[in-house]
């Protein structure tokens, strides 16, 4: 059976750089290792991600955070330089041909760090472009509207951006009762 998922933005943020959105961490590994198994079921035919317009515009407005692990590599390497040309000066540059070479692959470690974040964030992205575009229509915009006068979930407590969050999963919803219909019906005769 297809599994459909709907990634918010804060899911494609963090398969982007690794920055856990709740608890504000960073993991330099683990969102590669994600985003591959993702794409995997994606190319295999087993998961179907879904986006509309409003994961699309929320993607483009906070696409820079997308860069964060990058900022903490690059300045990550200008520290432990400036520590290192430290630790020179108080040898009394005894070991000025060692350091050199420690800060030289360390730069190169870094260096390919970024390089690998770059092509990651890149790859983020053409997946996130290249899942299933789902409409927000008319009906939907109208239910929603009706559940938030309503006060029904999720229009409860202090959510602030509760109108987008429904609009992603009642448009989901409505993707997916309609391609699970289309599919039933191209499946079995027709009865008239």
């Amino acid at each position: 059976p297809m599994i459909y998922l709907i990634l918010d933005t804060n899911t494609w943020i963090y398969l982007a750089n690794g920055k856990d959105p709740i608890t504000d961490n960073s993991n330099e590994e683990y969102h590669f290792l994600l985003f591959e198994k993702l794409k995997q079921k994606v190319d295999d035919g087993t998961v179907k991600i879904l986006i509309n317009e409003i994961i699309e515009q929320e993607w483009k407005r906070n696409k820079n955070n997308t860069f964060e692990l990058i900022k903490l590599l690059k300045n990550r390497l200008k520290s432990q330089i400036k520590n290192l040309k430290s630790i020179g000066k108080e040898l009394q540059h005894c070991c000025d041909e060692e350091i050199t070479k420690i800060q030289s692959a360390y730069e190169k470690l870094i260096d390919k760090k970024i390089k690998d974040n770059e092509q990651h964030i890149e790859s983020v992205e053409k997946l996130l472009k290249s899942s299933v575009k789902v409409s927000i229509t008319k009906d939907v915009k109208v239910i929603v509207a009706d559940w938030s006068v309503e006060g029904n979930a999720p229009f409860k407590g202090d959510k602030k951006n509760s109108m987008a969050d429904a609009l992603i999963l009642f448009s989901s919803i409505d993707f997916i009762k309609q391609e699970l219909y289309d599919d039933f019906l191209n499946k079995h005769d027709p009865i008239f």
